[in-house]
Formats: structure tokens, sequence, C-alpha cells
């Protein structure tokens, strides 16, 4: 385990406002408490924290996941079984659970004390892109490509439903918060959603004229965000938009859609999240160098996150809703405020594009994981 000191910790702090004017300096000091996770042999693809901060978990293209101490970075233990690389990963809300995805086109199950693969979950499924445990912890929900939506048994491995065959490849699944509910959203221009008792469809949501790539539910459960679009270069023609929906009615209450000429954000939505308080919205584009923050009443642009030279890849918010992390292709992550827009924070040290990224649930601490072959744990600035 290497726990050298990562070259650059950039903060950017306000100094003083004069005639409305912000005035800044950037201060950069040692990084001693920043720490490396060497191991993987290939790039990280996912990376989660577990909801009591013990332990963080990283999925690589090597087939492994690894097991850290999010406070030391020691080694706890090397998840092996897989035959191919991993694709997406979670964790239970008990944190004993880890859920993992595999282009094996298979989801393990493991013990997250023990390492101990306890269950394979394999129904024929192709390409696992999805993969989520119920609030409750008792369902695991999987997405994949042959368009087939399944709830599983988290203690047993079992199918409990199989769901939605062929509505389309699945891009990504939540569940409501009362965990009765998941939605998918998928390339066949719909966002559907399903009773997790008994399996069966709620409502289908397509006015969309474009694959759905996300989608996420406000912390009352009760609006839904979707984000859609046909590909990299902006048409007039194409449907790269963000819409808000009643999740009771299945009424669409926001449509937003980018301006190219006064904006950067162009090609598929494929990033769409709340804010916890249900005010805004935060949108990232497909090869997009910014992040965008949304008035989700009035649809109107609040902020544009710029900084990044290169695109983003990777997103995540804190859970307080204070902060927004990106991931870039430019090597760098850089933390923004989500009621100014702007920087408070750049890491430096990754020698190559960072793929994954999350924020510690009490908001102490920053992970992300590169095709550098490594994660790094960051501490927040104060």
């Amino acid at each position: 385990m290497n726990l050298r000191a990562l070259p650059f910790l950039v903060l950017i702090l306000p100094v003083a406002i004069l005639s409305g004017v912000y005035f800044f300096y950037i201060q950069t000091q040692s990084t001693r408490d920043v720490i490396i996770l060497e191991g993987h042999i290939g790039y990280i693809n996912a990376i989660a924290i577990s909801p009591d901060r013990s332990f963080i978990v990283t999925g690589s293209e090597d087939t492994s996941l690894r097991v850290w101490n999010s406070t030391s970075g020691i080694l706890l233990g090397i998840l092996a079984g897989h035959m191919s690389g991993i694709r997406t990963l979670a964790i239970s809300p008990d944190s004993r659970l880890i859920a993992s995805a595999s282009y094996d086109e298979t989801v393990r199950i493991w013990d997250a004390k023990s390492g101990k693969s306890l269950h394979v979950l394999n129904d024929d499924m192709w390409f696992i892109a999805a993969v989520a445990f119920s609030p409750d912890g008792s369902l695991v929900a999987t997405g994949s490509r042959d368009g087939t939506a399944r709830l599983w048994n988290a203690r047993t491995g079992k199918l409990v439903h199989r769901m939605g065959v062929e509505i389309g490849d699945i891009r990504q699944m939540v569940f409501t918060p009362d965990g009765n509910k998941v939605i998918t959203a998928s390339r066949d221009q719909e966002a559907q959603v399903w009773n997790t008792i008994s399996g069966q469809l709620v409502r289908t949501i397509k006015p969309h004229d474009a694959p759905v790539h996300a989608v996420a539910i406000s912390a009352d459960g009760k609006f839904i965000v979707t984000g859609s679009g046909q590909g990299r270069a902006f048409s007039e023609d194409e449907d790269d938009t963000t819409r808000i929906w009643n999740l009771k009615t299945g009424k669409l209450l926001q449509e937003i859609r980018d301006h190219p000429e006064t904006t950067e954000h162009q090609g598929a939505i494929q990033f769409v999240a709340f804010s916890p308080d249900g005010r805004s919205v935060v949108t990232r584009a497909e090869e997009n160098r910014t992040i965008k923050i949304w008035n989700s009443s009035t649809g109107e642009l609040k902020h544009e996150l710029e900084g990044h030279s290169d695109h983003i890849w990777a997103v995540a918010l804190s859970s307080d809703g204070d902060t927004i992390a990106s991931g870039s292709h430019d090597t760098t992550a850089i933390i923004w405020d989500m009621k100014t827009g702007r920087q408070t924070g750049r890491f430096i040290g990754h020698s190559d594009i960072i793929s994954t990224i999350a924020v510690s649930p009490d908001n102490r601490f920053l992970v992300t994981g590169s095709w550098d072959k490594t994660a790094r744990i960051w501490p927040m600035p104060d």
C-alpha cells in the first residue's frame, strides 16, 4: 500500500467582494493525507462508499473488486470470481452486502466483511448496465441490454420478478424511497415504473423521442427526472432533453432543452439528479466539459459549471446537497458549490481519465477511480 502524498490539492477561496465582483486566490497545499489505492491491473470502472463510511469498494477491468479501509486505505480484501471486467457495483444500505455486475453477464452478491461470494445471479442476462439495492436492502434490481429488468432476493439470490421483457436496452434503474416501486430508463425512449411487490407495470412514460439514458427520483418520492438523447452531435431533430414528471400521475411538469448557440451542453443527457431539497436538477451531457444546474420548477438555468478542459466522465452529489463532484478526461476532479456554482477545490494527481467518483455520506472525503488503475481518497477542504 502506497500512502505517498499526491502533487496538489488546489483550494479556491474567496478573499473579498468589491462592487459585486468576487476576487479569489488559489491556495495550493500539501496533500499528505491523500491516499493512493494501488493494486488493480486494469482500468477502474466503478467505486462505492459504504453507507457506514467504513470501507470503499473498487471494481476493475481486471475482473476483481477490492475492499479498502476508508480511513487508512489499507486493503481489506480482494473479491475474485467474475470472469470479465466489472461494469458497476452497489453496497446495501446496512453495509453488509456488495453487488457487482460484470461483463461476464452475471451479478454476484458478496459478504462485505468476509469477502465470500454468496450468490451468482444468472438469468441469461446480456450486458448488465444497472444494479441497485432497495432502500431496505431486501431486493437487488438489475437492468440489462436484453431489455429486461429483474428483481432478486438479496439474501437468497433467488429471482423474484422478471419485468418488461424486451422493453429496450435498460440504462439505469432507481428505487423510490419507500421501495415499493422501481423505475427503469431504457433505449426504447421510455421510462417505466414497476411495482416491486407484484412485478407489474404501473406506468409508462414515453413522450421522449430518443433513448432515455438517465433517471433519478426526488428525495420525497414525488417527482422523477429523465435525460435523453440520440448521440454525440447536436441536431435540432434529436431529443436531447431533460424532463421532470409527477411520479403519481405521469404528468410532464417541465422540459429543459439546451440552446447550443448560448451554452456548451450538447448531445445526449447522460446524468441527472435532484438536489436533496428538490429545488434543483443537475445534468451532464455526453462529451461535454460542463455541468448544469437548473431550477426544477421553472426550468431556468441557474449555473453552468465550467472548469474542466476536457469531457466530464463522472459526476456525484454529496448527501447534503451542498457539493457536486466531477471527474474528467483531463485527469482532474473538481468540487463545486451547489448554491453558487463556484469551484471550491481541484484535485490533481491522476495520470489518466477519472472514470468514477463518489462523495462520502458525511461529506468528509472524495474517492476517485481512474484508467491509471488507481483510486484515491481525497480529504474534502474545510
